[in-house]
């Protein structure tokens, strides 16, 4: 209600976590930005999605440091297996893009 969303209309997961980033109500209170400054926050909308769930692994202790990555990406989902195959993938992306 607070960003002027009918929480009865938000589809979500059986656990009620919604939107790109799957983020539960409270981390959508805690986390969520309005990426593309449009005045409202919409996980569906990766303008919104991507910055929210980057501010999640930085306030979450994401740094510089590589070895920050893996607690970041812990406090999202505590699997290890989640987390090894998320940063799998993010070196592979960053390797083939150069960044």
């Amino acid at each position: 209600v607070r960003q002027g969303i009918d929480p009865f209309t938000v589809a979500g997961s059986i656990r009620g976590a919604f939107g790109l980033s799957q983020f539960l109500p409270s981390s959508f209170l805690a986390f969520a930005v309005d990426g593309n400054a449009d005045g409202r926050i919409d996980l569906d909308d990766p303008e919104d999605a991507i910055p929210s769930i980057a501010n999640f692994l930085r306030k979450s202790g994401w740094d510089k440091d590589s070895s920050s990555h893996y607690r970041a990406v812990m406090a999202y989902n505590h699997s290890r297996l989640y987390a090894d195959t998320v940063l799998s993938y993010a070196l592979r992306l960053h390797e083939l893009l150069k960044v």
